[in-house]
């Protein structure tokens, strides 16, 4: 689920929007939740409880997870279902956490799976389906709704969605492409989704799916990212976060308080209301990788991998 946000709401803070559950919600300070972290964390939410899975560190394919039920964390697991190259996508369909993969190496298949109790079922593969980025996975009604880049220089991005049976088949974006994995997000009576340009393109893009075609994309003004962004809705709103690059604007810099040759390891976060608003800095020198974002009890909070470690973090989006 695979994943932030400027409020457009005037007076409305993060850490004051919405109303927070006595007890449920985490703490706002920042947690340290895993360890041996190679990609960007999915994290997704189900009846209350929070879902972070991630792959390992460099070449251990291996995924793990860990989950929080607002007061503590339980000890990082291995994710038994499969292995990967890139980041997992997390979501919920219903009240039931699906996790989808791209393999490990060679194996450019999408896989899936689902939490039945506290077990993993076997992976299933996406028939006909191949990537070489990570897959973005969200659920909007009654199916679940699976995105991903094509392989090597089949920029387009393609999509498909569950039935809890079978898959229907893929169908792509007409005119839309990415370097990187997109990312998913259901908000109100629409899906949503966010990319990367294709190859040095910076910019981010987004369209929205009405159950019967995609609209026109339109750009995120000045937000600019290097990997995949990330989307969550809830509430009728919808969240958008990313990891920044070296920008050419000098607000942004003087924002940063980066150097000209220095990346830009920030996360920056906006908000939809129509239409989506200016950048804002949640987190300076945060990270390398692609963050995620989800929502519990109208609260914001952002996962992602440190930028000069192998450890997941989160923490509540605050201004």
């Amino acid at each position: 689920m695979a994943l932030a946000l400027a409020s457009s709401v005037v007076g409305c803070s993060w850490s004051g929007c919405g109303s927070k559950a006595s007890g449920s919600a985490p703490p706002a300070e920042t947690q340290s939740i895993g360890s041996r972290c190679g990609e960007g964390p999915a994290v997704a939410v189900a009846d209350g409880t929070i879902y972070v899975a991630f792959k390992g560190y460099r070449d251990d394919d291996v995924m793990s997870w860990t989950t929080s039920d607002g007061s503590a964390w339980t000890p990082q697991d291995v994710l038994p279902t499969g292995l990967t190259s890139t980041s997992p996508a997390l979501a919920v369909l219903g009240h039931t956490p699906y996790v989808a993969w791209r393999g490990a190496a060679a194996n450019e298949n999408i896989w899936f799976s689902r939490l039945d109790g506290d077990v993993w079922t076997e992976q299933r593969v996406v028939p006909e389906v191949l990537t070489e980025a990570a897959p973005a996975l969200a659920a909007w009604g009654d199916r679940l709704y699976l995105a991903w880049r094509g392989m090597e220089d089949d920029t387009r991005i393609w999509w498909s969605s569950f039935d809890g049976t079978a898959w229907a088949p893929q169908q792509s974006l007409e005119g839309v492409g990415s370097s990187t994995g997109p990312a998913l997000a259901a908000s109100g009576s629409k899906l949503y989704m966010a990319w990367k340009g294709i190859g040095s393109e910076v910019g981010i893009w987004w369209s929205s799916f009405d159950g019967t075609s995609w609209a026109p994309q339109e750009p995120v003004l000045g937000a600019k990212t290097d990997v995949s962004p990330a989307l969550a809705g809830a509430d009728g709103k919808l969240y958008l976060a990313w990891k920044g690059v070296m920008s050419d604007s000098a607000v942004a810099w003087q924002r940063y308080d980066g150097r000209e040759d220095e990346e830009d390891t920030s996360i920056w976060w906006s908000t939809f209301d129509g239409g989506f608003s200016a950048p804002r800095l949640f987190r300076k020198k945060a990270t390398g990788t692609a963050p995620s974002i989800a929502v519990l009890d109208h609260a914001v909070y952002v996962a992602w991998k440190g930028a000069s470690n192998r450890k997941v973090y989160f923490a509540r989006l605050s201004p």
